[in-house]
């Protein structure tokens, strides 16, 4: 017996002693993971900022408008409505067991819940825990620290129901987030409008029921979630931006909206809120002004970079009916749109003054008050008065040099500009008189007297604007013309004399060549002391004596004149003694002949008075000149006097000795 009970004693023994063994090594193992479970962080530190991510959706009850981005929530005053919120936990530190969803001015009337993973259940208990408020709580929640850590027991072996998550290390080689989506089902708040700050709807997180059970709630949104409330006859107004590469301010009346918020999140106004859309739009929903008379504008402010052209857009809509779909639910009251090419700089402004959709970057009239910015003093002020630029002449032109003869006809004309594009008239005036003329050209009076005239031209646009410029003309004094029919007369006669001159010498002297000259027979002189005795001269000898005897007269001719000779003018009056080769000398010209040589002489000379009397013409009145005349006393014209060479005739410079074209020089 004793030996038996002695044998169970030691069977018992020995299964306590295997029990505490193995419960030694569970709880050693249990507490290495512990030790070494980094992934899931520190107990206690709380729920930290974008650890918690929520989506809200739709699921029944929501109004769908196309000009508002679908995320933002819109329900209908007083309508039933069940909106989800898929809770998921990323904070490595706690788990989360407590979700708590507020609609201030609404009225919840149920709750539901589903897990992440549909083939897995996991209970979530939702309470009603006020008028507006729905709580859920996860059914168990583990100490996942006392076993080793939530991530290693909860997420893997799906031990417990609140939201757990952990890391990749060493042993995990997935990263596990678990989440649930809760439903809410209540009553719309009866007041339409933008629910924002205190308004919007409020999802608050925790982990209550384990490791941070005095921590409190955490709220996922810290202003609230923004969401539309909207009734019958409600308006309000959307602007859309295609781009998330720029800033979106609204001019709301006097106050310029987001000005003073500008972020990359929500932006919240009195009036309403704006923010980026996950598909990369900017978008400001605001309440509709309550008078006509508040404008509503989009203001951009650029961010730099290559942007390129954007599209803005504003829609004011109102809702009709809260209970219908589609195009009866509501109704455009404004639509406006344009496009605009952002400059690349950073901090440019872009607006449009005049809210005629054409930002002022592309409007030449910001204010739209019918002045263009370029003639407004005030370019953003609608109503002040125009500027105008006056016009400008550019050229005024009369006659050519600015001279006419008395009586002669001539124009005036003028060139002018006008930077507004005025229109232009032109009102010529002469100084001293009382005529004037309208227009650019027009032809000036005939009955001016001889001296200067000062005609002034004013150009006046539309506006009254003008400018002057002034003009004078000389008139030149009319001279009688000469009657030159008398030395025209003695030129024809002096002309003819000479050509009758020369026709008598010419026959005359053909004449003298066919006489045959004999010479005088001069009898020789006897030398002192000699007797001269005289030979009978043999027939022949006295034919050979009497062909010699006779010789043609011989004409000297014009010794060659060589380049640098200096030509010395022929002497009038004398004829050169001439030899013949028996050394004889030639018969001199009679009386008579000297006496016809003595008149042409005397004829030359009359005819080089009346030459240097009688000048020359003007060439462009045909007024005679005198030799020495540089400007014509009749029209004004002026001329420069012309020297000929005496041997060649070429036209040679005043003061210039020797003849640039043959080479002979002058005294």
């Amino acid at each position: 017996m004793n030996r038996e009970g002695d044998v169970r004693m030691n069977g018992s023994n020995r299964e306590k002693i295997i029990v505490a063994v193995a419960a030694i090594l569970f709880f050693a193992a249990f507490g290495a993971i512990a030790i070494l479970d980094s992934s899931h962080g520190t107990n206690g530190e709380g729920i930290g900022e974008n650890e918690v991510k929520v989506d809200v959706t739709q699921n029944e009850g929501h109004l769908s408008i196309p000009m508002v981005p679908s995320d933002m929530l819109i329900l209908g005053a007083s309508q039933d409505a069940k909106v989800d919120f898929k809770v998921e936990n990323n904070d490595r530190d706690n788990d989360i067991d407590t979700i708590k969803v507020t609609i201030p001015g609404g009225e919840v009337i149920n709750g539901s819940s589903i897990w992440y993973q549909p083939m897995f259940i996991h209970e979530w208990i939702f309470n009603a825990t006020a008028t507006d408020e729905a709580t859920f709580h996860a059914k168990d929640d583990m100490f996942g620290r006392v076993f080793g850590g939530s991530a290693q027991y909860d997420v893997i072996g799906n031990q417990d129901d609140a939201l757990d998550h952990f890391s990749i290390n060493e042993t995990i080689l997935e990263e596990v987030s678990e989440a649930v989506t809760v439903t809410v089902e209540f009553k719309a708040p009866d007041t339409p409008g933008i629910k924002m700050g205190n308004e919007a709807i409020a999802v608050e997180v925790g982990d209550l029921m384990t490791e941070n059970s005095g921590e409190g709630l955490t709220p996922v949104y810290p202003d609230g979630y923004t969401y539309m409330v909207v009734d019958n006859d409600y308006s309000f107004i959307v602007i859309t931006v295609d781009s998330d590469q720029v800033g979106l301010e609204v001019q709301y009346g006097d106050r310029t909206l987001f000005a003073s918020t500008r972020g990359t999140g929500y932006m919240y106004e009195e009036e309403g809120v704006s923010y980026v859309t996950d598909d990369g739009q900017t978008v400001a929903v605001l309440e509709a002004p309550s008078s006509d008379d508040v404008v509503v504008k989009p203001i951009i402010v650029t961010k730099g970079g290559d942007v390129g052209e954007i599209e803005i857009s504003l829609q004011e809509i109102t809702v009709d009916d809260i209970t219908a779909t589609g195009s009866n639910l509501f109704s455009i009251k404004k639509d406006n749109s344009t496009s605009l090419t952002v400059p690349s700089e950073s901090g440019v402004t872009l607006v449009d003054t005049d809210g005629d959709w054409t930002f002022d970057i592309d409007d030449t009239d910001d204010d739209n008050d019918g002045i263009p910015d370029l003639r407004d003093p005030q370019p953003l002020i609608p109503g002040t008065e125009w500027i105008n630029i006056n016009p400008t002449i550019q050229s005024i032109m009369g006659p050519e040099e600015n001279k006419v003869k008395k009586g002669e006809v001539f124009t005036l004309s003028v060139s002018a500009e006008d930077a507004d594009s005025d229109p232009l008239t032109f009102v010529w005036t002469l100084a001293g008189s009382d005529w004037n003329a309208t227009g650019s050209s027009v032809p000036g009076p005939t009955d001016l007297t001889p001296g200067d005239h000062i005609f002034t031209v004013t150009v006046m646009d539309d506006k009254g604007g003008q400018t002057s410029d002034t003009l004078t003309i000389k008139v030149l004094e009319e001279k009688t013309q000469k009657d030159n029919t008398l030395v025209y007369i003695l030129v024809a006669v002096v002309f003819i004399a000479i050509i009758a001159v020369v026709v008598y010498f010419l026959v005359k002297g053909k004449g003298e060549e066919e006489k045959e000259e004999i010479p005088e027979e001069i009898p020789p002189q006897e030398p002192e002391g000699e007797v001269y005795t005289e030979e009978p001269v043999p027939e022949y000898e006295e034919e050979i004596m009497e062909e010699e005897a006779y010789e043609e007269p011989m004409i000297p001719s014009e010794p060659s004149m060589e380049e640098g000779e200096t030509m010395a003018p022929p002497s009038v009056g004398t004829i050169p003694q001439m030899e013949e080769e028996t050394g004889e000398i030639a018969s001199l010209p009679g009386e008579a002949e000297l006496h016809d040589i003595q008149d042409l002489e005397n004829l030359i000379e009359e005819m080089e008075r009346t030459e240097e009397e009688i000048g020359d013409v003007c060439p462009e009145c045909g007024a005679p000149l005198g030799s020495s005349d540089t400007e014509c006393s009749n029209c004004g014209a002026q001329f420069e006097l012309a020297l000929e060479c005496p041997n060649c005739g070429a036209v040679v410079e005043e003061n210039v000795t020797v003849c640039p074209n043959c080479g002979v020089s002058f005294a």
